[in-house]
């Protein structure tokens, strides 16, 4: 394995962990031994109603998701769905948001929720294969934090070369300001230009991160 899974205690509370063994380990090696957890019963779930399973969880973070896709997922949504870029930002994303510059699906329960099931599961953005109801370590939390942004920011560097995203100056809230300030910060992340020049997340090297 060329990422471990480990708990400890920090500030008095249990907390789930990665450690990075291998200098040549990828995002996919990440999500490989990461993804399981959200069935493990090892890993307990605030929110899991008990059964510290996502899996049938009454709960559905899904309802109520503020989802902005990575570009790695974006593409394979495009392409699932046979729809191109501006097709797929005209059809799933929320159309206010995106005249501010902001990219996120549109409101509500998620565009891809379908009888409480993901309908692109296999393709599904890292918001949602990394998000876990429970306890982090403080470096974990980081790292799972810094490649999702990078993630997200790649894919808003790929649509504004394109020409299908421009920034907005004004009727932004505080928190449409903050993103794109963040997305501003991670411009030139080197996790940022992995994504650009990857073909799926096994192109994507953890060292960037680090």
């Amino acid at each position: 394995m060329r990422v471990e899974v480990y708990k400890e205690t920090e500030n008095g509370t249990l907390g789930l962990g990665v450690r990075v063994v291998d200098n040549e380990a990828t995002l996919a090696d990440l999500l490989e031994v990461w993804e399981p957890l959200s069935d493990d019963p090892e890993v307990k779930k605030k929110y899991a109603a008990g059964s510290d399973s996502c899996k049938g969880c009454i709960n559905n973070c899904c309802n109520s998701a503020f989802v902005i896709p990575d570009l790695i997922a974006f593409k394979a949504i495009c392409r699932e769905t046979g729809l191109s870029p501006g097709e797929s930002l005209e059809r799933w994303f929320d159309p206010e948001s995106r005249g501010a510059g902001i990219l996120r699906w549109r409101y509500g329960p998620c565009v891809f929720l379908q009888d409480r099931l993901c309908s692109i599961y296999k393709q599904r953005s890292l918001i949602c294969r990394f998000y876990l109801c429970t306890n982090m370590l403080g470096e974990t939390e980081q790292l799972v934090y810094s490649v999702v942004t990078a993630g997200i920011t790649a894919l808003y560097l790929w649509l504004e070369e394109k020409g299908l995203l421009t920034s907005a100056a004004a009727g932004l809230t505080g928190y449409d300001r903050a993103l794109l300030n963040l997305i501003d910060e991670y411009r030139d992340h080197p996790g940022t230009m992995e994504f650009l020049k990857a073909r799926g997340y096994n192109d994507i090297l953890l060292r960037a991160f680090l």
